[in-house]
């Protein structure tokens, strides 16, 4: 759990620093999970979805419902935090 909380706080003060992207999950570690949800403004899900995909091999489920149009992570224990620096960067431009 703790490498879930980690990444969780990493991922969120990448998110709350970079200009164009909302984090679209609770804001509390207490209430959220190791899943989350990052919105990047300007690039609808299902075409960031098939860029990222395209691009750098990331996979992840697009979520365009309820007024969010954003990426649900799911960064698992093996993955390094390098890879949702990819996906950050990438959704940037």
């Amino acid at each position: 759990m703790r490498h879930h909380e980690a990444v969780w706080r990493r991922a969120r003060e990448r998110v709350d620093a970079t200009p164009g992207l909302r984090w679209r999950s609770p804001t509390s570690w207490e209430l959220s999970g190791a899943l989350f949800t990052v919105e990047a403004e300007g690039h609808p899900s299902p075409e960031l979805s098939r860029r990222l995909y395209d691009e750098a091999g990331l996979v992840f489920r697009p979520i365009p419902t309820l007024g969010i149009d954003g990426a649900r992570l799911s960064p698992n224990l093996q993955a390094p935090f390098e890879e949702l620096e990819t996906f950050f960067r990438l959704a940037e431009g």
